[in-house]
């Protein structure tokens, strides 16, 4: 996952955000751990890291995701949108 310094923080926050969502939306019905997506994202950097666990925090407060014990899951609200936006 790259980051381009170009960008706004709120700019490569919202990148991030849709990476993830897209990655754990269109996995479904598969589901991951964070640490799983993170790997799957190939970035275990610690600001890597750090980004996509934010990014999961954000979508779940956004009511896009949802935690199940231990693995990510879209909800179906998310699932929907990235099928329609989708080219």
């Amino acid at each position: 996952m790259c980051r381009s310094s170009s960008r706004s923080p709120q700019e490569l926050d919202l990148q991030v955000e849709n990476v993830v969502l897209l990655q754990i939306a269109t996995l479904h019905p598969d589901h991951l751990t964070p640490e799983e997506l993170i790997v799957r994202l190939e970035d275990p950097s610690d600001t890597g890291r750090a980004a996509i666990l934010n990014a999961i925090g954000a979508l779940k407060r956004s009511g896009l995701v949802r935690l199940t014990g231990e693995v990510v899951e879209p909800t179906y609200a998310a699932v929907r949108a990235v099928e329609i936006l989708q080219p």
